[in-house]
């Protein structure tokens, strides 16, 4: 299985997530190799945590299941998207995050919790998110984050 964050962040608050950034080909590494079912083989996470003056200008964007990925296009180069792919944005309280200086647990803790989204998606049967979570919260143990 694959997992994946990207970010999307207002100007003044990326150096806190530095670290979360950093360990992302870390995170995809320790499940790439494990299997929690046939119906997801890669996740997704889009972090967004925007000021609130600017947030309104972004919508929130829908959780999106592809089962077969498509072909596209992008830069020039030809491009196929992950079959059986899950993506969705997990919008964070700005200000907790602004005001905090040690945002890990706290960053562990959102995503934890923000994985139960995919139990809403009624094409994803087969997966068992109690397994991925145990994992999920064991790499960042590992890591000492929490």
């Amino acid at each position: 299985m694959q997992v994946h964050t990207t970010e999307e962040l207002s100007d003044s608050i990326p150096e806190k997530f530095k670290d979360v950034f950093a360990i992302s080909n870390e995170l995809n590494a320790f499940f790439n190799e494990k299997e929690y079912g046939d119906d997801l083989q890669a996740l997704i996470i889009c972090i967004f945590c925007m000021s609130p003056k600017h947030a309104s200008f972004f919508k929130l964007r829908k959780p999106k299941y592809t089962f077969q990925g498509k072909e596209y296009v992008y830069d020039g180069m030809e491009v196929k998207s992950e079959d059986r792919s899950f993506s969705y944005e997990l919008r964070l309280d700005y200000d907790l995050y602004n005001n905090s200086d040690d945002i890990k647990p706290i960053i562990v803790s959102d995503m934890l919790k923000s994985l139960d989204i995919i139990n809403t998606i009624k094409k994803i049967k087969d997966f068992d998110l109690d397994r991925f979570k145990n994992d999920f919260e064991r790499f960042f143990k590992l890591k000492g984050w929490i």
